[in-house]
């Protein structure tokens, strides 16, 4: 049976009067092992049980979320069976048809969810079920991008009839991503994707000899807009915002010609219910209504499902910038890519966050309170902060700084090669251990993996699936099988057997190449320290997960000695994290 730490319940008892105290937004700096994930279920369950409120929990990414879905069946004697989990609709297939649930039987009907849960097939279907739970659960864990979709657009356009409304709780579990997956959710981007894909369909539709209205629409001419928005200079913030505008009206007009089309498809190929209430007799049928549809057609419903995205993202952006001011817009360049970004932190948390919940909670090991509360204008009255202490002995997860190469801000060859060879003296000193190296990019990834002399011990991925796909079976690889890759910062839980040492390869500072974080840096030079120190502390923590967990870390850039003793940049750093190096040092 699982007892709560004493850290978990000083957490508890602390969170509960600052919301008392009429705290709105409460900040709980917790070390990497304290138990956040338990710290957040067990909140929500006693403010439903004392006051009868719901709350959301947020993550910070689809790994993590599968974590909690874990540890709410697996672990805590089923203390927390009632709180639901769902994550984005493309994250679940149709079993009638074998797409995403966004283009699956229901939603080529133009069903809701709500009618869709009318079908005889809504038992089998994930994501209704799990729709279904977490509307009616005390507890339900979205992860941000779920999150602000729902509030942001479903409950805007539904008001009082839509699935989720607000609640008088969030907490949010790596809250220190939080700016930028805001941030970051209402940016929008401009290149030639949907010309192609109109195109494309159209081509299809053509082989088909299937005529539509989707069949006349100009790529030409949408392709044109977008090309004269390529070709304006960076710095004006004005043409920009009017070649958003111009193509926005654009993309307003095809998503109605999508609409259109949509709608004489589905009576041409006559894509409706079948009869009858059998559920294994009603899968059938429409498993062979749908085999009918030619797949053409099912290109077509998913380029106008984008499209209509695409329009809301468009106009979004627009309203953003128009309220906030064109100061706030950084566009972002490639070669064939426009993207719109927003320097505007504290307007953004503001105008779509804050006002879905009466309070929130931000938990992170690497919170940085003083950093969000700035960088989001808050008035200190609302504002409590709680700095929890693990009282876990530093030495037996110290970090040791080898400085074995000065990276600056490339990857030059000679700093590769030096990390390279050190790499190989740690996992000779590390034999029949499992570990994980951090590399911050796919070209020191791929040097180590091809000049390391144990390149047989490492253990790559790609993408975040595989990498998911991987930690879930982690207990399956050999004893001493060593992950290697460029994105192993959170969301990563590797205690005791699992991995008793740990490679930082390169310190990761944010890319100054990027115009957003050039700005960031010029206008909050702390952002962008705090993001650094932030990458830093977090990959540190991935194989330290309890008290008596023993891992030694190891930082092969040179340049980590003055970045975490520096007066300028040490604030960022816990004082957990800064005594497991002087513990290193010994």
């Amino acid at each position: 049976m699982f007892e709560f730490r004493k850290a978990q319940k000083t957490a508890l008892i602390q969170i509960l009067t600052a919301i008392k105290q009429g705290k709105t937004d409460i900040f709980v700096q917790a070390p990497t092992g304290t138990g956040k994930s338990l710290i957040a279920l067990e909140l929500a369950k006693i403010l439903h049980e004392r006051k009868g409120w719901k709350t959301f929990i947020l993550t910070s990414e689809k790994l993590l979320q599968a974590q909690y879905e874990r540890d709410c069946e697996l672990k805590y004697d089923g203390r927390y069976s009632n709180a639901a989990s769902i994550s984005g609709v493309d994250n679940y297939d149709c079993h009638i048809n074998g797409e995403k649930f966004s283009l699956g039987h229901c939603k080529a009907m133009g069903l809701s969810n709500r009618q869709a849960l009318e079908l005889p097939c809504s038992g089998q279907c994930e994501y209704l079920q799990r729709w279904q739970r977490a509307q009616a659960s005390p507890a339900a864990i979205f992860n941000y991008a779920y999150f602000l979709l729902q509030m942001n657009y479903v409950l805007e356009k539904l008001d009082e009839s839509a699935p989720f409304q607000p609640r008088p709780v969030v907490i949010c579990d790596e809250a220190h991503c939080l700016p930028d997956v805001i941030e970051d959710h209402f940016a929008c981007y401009v290149d030639q994707s949907f010309p192609y894909k109109i195109r494309e369909v159209q081509a299809l539709l053509d082989r088909d000899n299937i005529k539509t209205e989707f069949g006349h629409i100009s790529s030409l001419q949408y392709s044109r807009q977008i090309e004269r928005i390529l070709k304006l200079p960076l710095s004006d913030n004005a043409a920009h915002l009017q070649g958003l505008v111009d193509l926005f009206t654009q993309t307003y007009s095809i998503k109605a010609k999508c609409i259109r089309t949509k709608e004489a498809l589905a009576s041409k190929f006559k894509i409706q219910l079948p009869e009858g209430k059998d559920a294994s007799a009603y899968i059938k049928a429409s498993q062979d209504l749908m085999a009918r549809v030619p797949k053409s057609v099912l290109a077509f419903f998913k380029v106008a499902d984008d499209i209509k995205d695409y329009n809301c993202k468009l106009e979004d952006y627009i309203k953003i910038i128009r309220d906030q001011g064109l100061n706030n817009m950084v566009v972002e360049a490639t070669e064939t890519k426009r993207t719109y970004h927003n320097l505007a932190d504290h307007k953004l948390h503001r105008d779509h966050f804050v006002k879905f919940s009466q309070v929130r909670i931000y938990l992170s090991a690497t919170l940085q309170p003083e950093n969000l509360i700035e960088r989001w204008d808050l008035a200190p009255e609302g504002v409590e902060v709680i700095v929890l202490n693990s009282g876990w002995d530093p030495g037996l997860s110290p970090v040791k700084l080898t400085k074995t190469a000065n990276f600056r801000h490339d990857n030059s060859d000679e700093a590769i090669k030096l990390a390279t060879v050190e790499v190989d003296r740690i996992l000779e000193r590390h034999k029949g251990q499992r570990g994980i190296i951090h590399t911050t990019s796919y070209k020191v990834t791929q040097a180590i993996l091809q000049d390391s002399k144990y390149a047989n011990r490492l253990i790559n991925y790609q993408g975040t699936q595989q990498k998911m796909e991987l930690l879930e079976d982690i207990n399956g690889l050999t004893e001493d099988a060593v992950i290697i890759g460029p994105s192993l910062v959170q969301g990563i839980d590797l205690p005791d057997d699992l991995a008793r040492f740990n490679v930082i390869v390169k310190l990761s500072y944010p890319d100054v190449s990027s115009r957003l974080w050039s700005a960031r840096l010029t206008l909050k030079k702390g952002v962008y320290l705090a993001e650094t120190a932030n990458r830093l502390e977090q990959s540190s923590g991935r194989s330290t997960r309890h008290a008596g967990d023993t891992s030694v870390t190891y930082i092969l850039d040179s340049r980590a000695e003055k970045f975490i003793f520096s007066p300028l940049t040490r604030k960022y750093l816990s004082h957990e994290f800064i005594s497991r190096v002087i513990a290193g040092e010994g």
